[in-house]
């Protein structure tokens, strides 16, 4: 009985072909596999920066809309650093997005203005003496350019214990 005329003779030199192509895959999944890094997933709860691998959570809008964000917080070098990367609709004059860690709803310190990289996208990085391991929470909030204190949230997260 004749194969199909429509499918592979893999009698022939295809079972080369087919044998290189899952060769290929395998080398590109090992390379894969071996460039996540060893033993820690590198995923949405993590990331590797400055040879370490630190805890990254998700800012989730709280306002309505659909903004989205990343926070990453560390210790190096007697340095604490946090980073944010947000995404957030255009501003009108007047206002900007500001940044906060908060221990409670009366104790937190501002981490500084957002900074415009590239329509949409806004990012925040703070480098301190001082060290905020233990405030847990992030906000990012809708400011009048008066307003020194928390206005409206926008984007919040938070780290765990």
């Amino acid at each position: 009985m004749a194969a199909p005329k429509n499918l592979p003779d893999f009698k022939s030199g295809n079972k080369l072909v087919l044998i290189l192509v899952l060769l290929v895959i395998v080398v590109i999944g090992t390379f894969y596999y071996f460039l996540k890094g060893p033993g820690v997933e590198q995923g949405e709860d993590s990331v590797y920066i400055d040879g370490q691998y630190v805890k990254m959570i998700r800012l989730d809008d709280i306002s309505g809309g659909d903004s989205n964000g990343k926070a990453v917080r560390y210790t190096q070098d007697g340095k604490f650093f946090h980073e944010v990367v947000a995404d957030l609709p255009p501003l009108k004059e007047g206002a900007h997005y500001e940044g906060w860690l908060m221990q409670t709803p009366t104790n937190y310190v501002d981490t500084g203005k957002l900074t415009l990289l590239n329509e949409p996208i806004y990012t925040l990085s703070l480098v301190s003496d001082e060290d905020y391991e233990d405030y847990l929470q992030v906000v990012i909030t809708l400011q009048s350019d008066d307003i020194a204190q928390p206005d409206l949230h926008i984007l919040e997260g938070y780290f765990e214990d």
